[in-house]
């Protein structure tokens, strides 16, 4: 749909996401941190995947997030 991300589109994160009570495969996010979007393996309802672009220019594991998190 005209809503679903782009892969490789960014996105800075205003709110911080702490993602202990749903599993590793979710990202743990601070204010300002830098989300790619990636193609999700499945389609989940209510979540976005991606990775965090690191200070180095590097990219994190993919993972989930809450979209409204981030802008």
């Amino acid at each position: 749909t005209a809503h679903d991300p782009v892969p490789g589109s960014c996105k800075t994160c205003f709110a911080a996401f702490d993602p202990t009570e749903y599993g590793p495969e979710y990202l743990t996010l601070s204010e300002g941190d830098l989300i790619e979007d990636v193609d999700p393996p499945i389609a989940a309802e209510g979540w976005a995947f991606g990775r965090l672009v690191l200070a180095d220019g590097g990219r994190s594991e993919p993972a989930w997030h809450p979209p409204a998190f981030a802008r």
